[in-house]
């Protein structure tokens, strides 16, 4: 599976959905 394979607009989906994933499970910590 390679990265560059895939768009910058999945990349950037993915970016955000972890970032939020993240700051969530940080959140309810």
């Amino acid at each position: 599976f390679v990265y560059g394979e895939l768009g910058p607009d999945v990349l950037r989906a993915i970016g955000l959905q972890h970032l939020l994933g993240a700051s969530a499970s940080g959140r309810w910590l």
